[in-house]
């Protein structure tokens, strides 16, 4: 059985991948009442919401209090972390890359990933520029693109994008492999304003060039393609949005 830690968008785009009971829980206790063999941290606050209080309390208590109750029966871990732990002044940053948040939100998602990997018996998955829920840093120009046919796309800003879809599957697939250990999770590096103009081929707008950060926050795959798992960018792109 697997265990997870609520029911929004990027769970229900999980459940399907994972072959497997899944129940949700949200307390310490529920976790010891119910064993699972996986419990995957699924609930955060994410990048853009305001209150650092609560996005402390939920992205490093909760997870950690959780956690601790998944290592008591025997649980793996499964951890979702993020670029943004990154300070993208180098780009293309392994597993053993120093982590260096630019903001808060990276901040408590190193925290709380720190705090699973202490307790040992875990899989902890950096993500690259996750799309297709609404917490997704993307998901303003990709609102843009859909209802006002055109956004703002920033060049020589870089990512590593994953489709929610891709993401998915690949967590079934590794929770099956039962691998541990800390892997990047995306496709390859590639300048924002061009995955825009990949995303408006499909969605049929064009994206406009905007100024730049000159950040880079791709993450090296290396490591994840030695488990024999590669996803280009043009298809998760296709499979995200459904072009040939």
């Amino acid at each position: 059985m697997i265990a997870v830690t609520d029911e929004g968008s990027l769970t229900r785009a999980l459940v399907p991948n994972l072959e497997d009971e899944v129940r949700v829980v949200d307390t310490p206790w529920q976790v010891r009442e119910d064993k699972p063999e996986f419990l995957i941290h699924t609930y955060e606050v994410g990048y853009g919401q305001q209150d650092r209080s609560e996005m402390w309390n939920v992205n490093v208590w909760r997870v950690l209090n959780l956690a601790r109750a998944a290592n008591s029966v025997g649980a793996t871990n499964v951890f979702f972390s993020t670029f943004m732990i990154f300070d993208g002044k180098k780009g293309m940053y392994t597993e053993n890359t120093p982590p260096s948040p630019l903001n808060y939100y990276g901040i408590t998602k190193l925290t709380g990933e720190s705090a699973v990997a202490a307790l040992g018996n875990y899989l902890i998955l950096r993500v690259g520029l996750l799309y297709g829920i609404q917490s997704s840093l993307f998901a303003p120009a990709l609102r843009n693109m859909m209802v006002n046919r055109k956004a703002l796309c920033p060049s020589k800003f870089y990512v590593s994008p994953i489709g929610v879809k891709t993401f998915s599957r690949l967590v079934g697939e590794l929770i099956r492999s039962r691998v541990r250990g800390i892997f990047n999770v995306a496709t390859q590096r590639v300048d924002f304003h061009e995955f825009c103009r990949k995303v408006g081929d499909i969605l049929g707008t064009t994206p406009i060039p905007a100024g730049s950060s000159g950040r880079d926050f791709s993450l090296d795959v290396w490591l994840l393609s030695t488990l024999g798992i590669k996803v280009s960018i043009n298809y998760d792109v296709a499979t995200m949005f459904g072009g040939s």
